[in-house]
């Protein structure tokens, strides 16, 4: 660093104004000595001030005066009697001897600015040389001074640094507004900016500035060090913190802080665990950790270990949350300290709720389908077995018996029909019930036709009360809806018949489903036009693990039930394409909720009438049972109709190549070629002949796979002689008009 900037702050003031002084003595007193005069101006104008000191001495004594340039004087130079002056035999003027003392003052002060002048300079050479800081000096933005290291900082030269407002030149745009308001308000301390160095090159700089308030105006020393390396690191830092802070927030609910087990900062969803950040920064962790975990959870913290813990908070309410708690040691502004993710489990207890209930409820689905093709498959052997039971004994009944002997055929004819119910309960539990006429069945019509068959109210004192929209129609079969109601309205009336309670029944259309029927069973359901039936009593209720086996077959909870009621109510809803739902509380009775499709005007049909017509025509019957072959044709036989018989599907193609039958009657289930293949197969070679498909087994796949109008009836397994003979003529004639339309 120049002297001339030293200069600039150094006090000269007192050397000054004797000059001024002895310029004014050249036209005063002086003037009538003027070689002393010229004398004390040249003492008092010298550059340097201890040379002046001594020639000043050298003058008085010369004069013939003693002189001592004694600290402890008052005077700096004390004069002595004149000895051979110019002045002797007078006494020396005080004006004189003021003035030699203002002189002698004014250099001893001069002189020792001057060696602090020195000394300050040594240090600032020292300082320029070996600084670990770049120095520059600026007077109103305009550096006058610069120091090596700056030179090697800027990778400039001097000439290009002085005289040049630097800050403009070397400060990056994203901080030229920060440091001209800094310059503006004259502001001292010390700041980092981005900087530019004059090859282009980007670095941090630290700024250290502060004012030289003595120089006027005043001067502004600024230190610069090149913190890149360290700026870049706590950048790094910060951006680590930030993308632990981002990754915490996103992975869990909550994010807590803590040092020395105290939190000093948290943030995230703090309020859907009923907590607030400035009730928790200053407090340990542990107090808002439930009392019965907070001993286990203090082990954790004082083994200082990371790792993952399971435990309760207690939120401001006193609600017990359980939470995960997931901690690891991190950097925060520079200090190692806890960071613990919250997450909030409660949502994940009701998924786990959720799916525990699903994969019970599918448990229960397979348990139930299993039993349900078990039942399905016994019934249809059985049905087989029962057409030829009940079809040779109304054979006999047709023949003129003994009063014995019909009493017999009554009673083989009552077990058929005891058995035939059976196994449309096991059919109807299995879920494949085939349902001869599906219309618009109006509830609330049915509902009273049931209340007035059977008098509830009246029998056990029950208050049955009904409340059903008058729009509410179903699409299914009326009989089977029939049994479903009135078994549940039954079950009801028992539950409740000790207390004289009462059975509500309510039903409605709707259209948008609610959460429960997630947790139904039956047939898979979602929005659509539906009528809901709910029968809810006010009876004993039923626990959970009663709900959980209703719908097993033979399980019941009366002494005297079969265990098939509740079994072939669920295979009727869900062959509707409907769902069942339950909820109980022991002690405080039962619901039971029914979802089934709602009737549409377009899909209402009217029975075919039976034909009067003589009873003429060739019958092809088609069925892999030999005992139902030989009953059919019998019975059609006896008739007046000529039957040709095929044992399978192969065999039934193969003679309709040659023949066309009046009509057909096809087993569903066969092995081979099914009874839909065989009937599409008809269908493809255009063969205009009516078609009675006929099954103890008819499941849902096998008639959603045929067109309703592929077929011209369905006779369900076990029937009587009249059931077969009324489907027969039925199918005849309807094809007889179909044909004439055509014509």
């Amino acid at each position: 660093m120049s002297r001339n900037i030293l200069t600039e702050v150094t006090d000269r003031r007192p050397l000054d104004s004797v000059r001024s002084r002895m310029a004014g003595f050249e036209h005063g007193v002086f003037a009538i000595e003027p070689a002393l005069t010229a004398r004390l101006l040249e003492i008092s104008t010298a550059l340097d001030p201890g040379q002046g000191l001594h020639d000043l001495i050298s003058l008085v004594h010369e004069l013939g005066w003693s002189a001592s340039p004694s600290h402890e004087r008052s005077h700096p130079v004390e004069l002595g009697p004149p000895l051979g002056s110019r002045f002797s035999g007078a006494p020396v003027p005080d004006w004189l001897r003021e003035q030699i003392d203002r002189i002698a003052h004014a250099l001893r002060a001069s002189l020792q600015t001057e060696r602090k002048l020195l000394q300050l300079e040594e240090r600032l050479q020292m300082l320029s040389e070996g600084g670990f800081e770049g120095l520059f000096v600026h007077r109103d933005g305009v550096v006058i001074e610069v120091n090596e290291r700056l030179i090697e900082i800027l990778r400039a030269p001097r000439e290009q640094l002085l005289g040049t407002e630097l800050w403009r030149r070397c400060v990056a745009p994203t901080d030229l507004a920060r440091v001209q308001q800094r310059m503006s308000e004259q502001r001292e301390g010390t700041y980092v900016i981005s900087a530019v160095r004059f090859d282009g090159s980007p670095f941090w700089a630290e700024l250290a500035v502060k004012t030289l308030k003595s120089a006027d105006p005043p001067l502004r020393l600024v230190g610069v060090r090149d913190v890149t390396e360290n700026e870049q690191a706590r950048r790094r830092a910060e951006e680590s913190e930030l993308r632990l802070r981002q990754l915490v927030n996103q992975a869990f609910d909550v994010t807590v802080f803590s040092q020395d087990e105290v939190i000093i900062d948290a943030a995230g969803s703090l309020d859907s665990l009923g907590l607030r950040r400035e009730a928790m920064i200053g407090r340990r962790g542990t107090e808002f950790v439930h009392p019965s975990d907070v001993e286990r959870m203090e082990k954790i913290q004082k083994t200082n270990s990371a790792g993952r813990v399971e435990t309760r908070l207690l939120s401001e309410s006193g609600e017990a949350i359980p939470v995960e708690v997931v901690t690891v040691k991190a950097p925060l502004g520079g200090v190692m300290v806890r960071v613990s993710g919250i997450r909030d489990l409660r949502p994940l207890r009701v998924l786990e709720a959720d799916r525990r209930r699903l994969e019970l409820q599918v448990e229960r689905a397979q348990r139930l389908d299993t039993v349900g093709v078990l039942a399905g498959g016994i019934a249809h052997d059985f049905n087989n077995l029962l057409v030829g039971i009940l079809g040779n004994a109304d054979l006999l009944g047709e023949l003129s018996l003994e009063p014995g002997q019909r009493e017999l055929v009554d009673a083989i004819v009552s077990a058929g029909r005891r058995a035939k119910d059976l196994t449309s309960r096991l059919l109807a539990y299995s879920g494949v019930t085939s349902f001869a006429v599906s219309q618009s069945v109006h509830l609330g019509a049915l509902i009273t036709d049931i209340q007035q068959l059977h008098s509830f109210e009246r029998s056990r004192g029950v208050r049955v009360e009904l409340e059903v929209d008058p729009d509410a129609a179903i699409w299914g079969d009326k009989a089977t809806l029939t049994q479903v109601l009135l078994n549940l309205i039954s079950n009801g009336v028992e539950a409740c018949a000790a207390s004289h309670g009462q059975v509500a029944i309510r039903g409605r259309k709707i259209s948008d489903l609610d959460a429960r029927w997630n947790e139904a069973l039956g047939a898979t359901v979602g929005p659509g036009d539906w009528v809901l039936v709910e029968i809810e009593d006010s009876g004993i209720g039923m626990d959970g693990a009663t709900i959980s086996r209703i719908f097993e077959p033979f399980f019941t909870t009366k002494a005297r039930g079969h265990g098939l009621g509740l079994a072939s109510c669920l295979g009727i809803v869900e062959g509707h394409g409907g769902a069942i739902h339950v909820a109980s509380i022991p002690g405080r009775g039962s619901c039971f909720s029914l979802l089934l499709p709602a009737a549409k005007p377009s899909r209402s049909v009217q029975p075919a009438p039976i034909s009067t017509s003589p009873r003429i025509g060739q019958i092809l019957v088609v069925d892999d049972e030999p005992l139902v072959r030989r009953q059919l044709r019998r019975s059609l036989e006896l008739q007046g109709y000529e039957t040709v018989e095929a044992e399978d599907g192969a065999s039934c193609l193969a003679l309709l190549e040659g023949m066309l039958p009046s009509l057909v009657i096809l087993d569903a289930t066969m092995p081979g070629l099914s009874g839909a293949d065989v009937v599409r197969e008809i269908r493809r070679r255009e063969l205009a002949l009516p078609i009675v498909l006929t099954s103890g087994y008819m499941d849902t796949a096998l008639r959603d796979d045929l067109e309703p109008s592929a077929i011209d009836a369905f006779l369900a397994k076990p029937y009587r002689l009249q059931e077969l003979l009324g489907v027969v003529q039925g199918a005849i004639h309807s094809r007889e008009l179909t044909g004439r339309r055509r014509s």
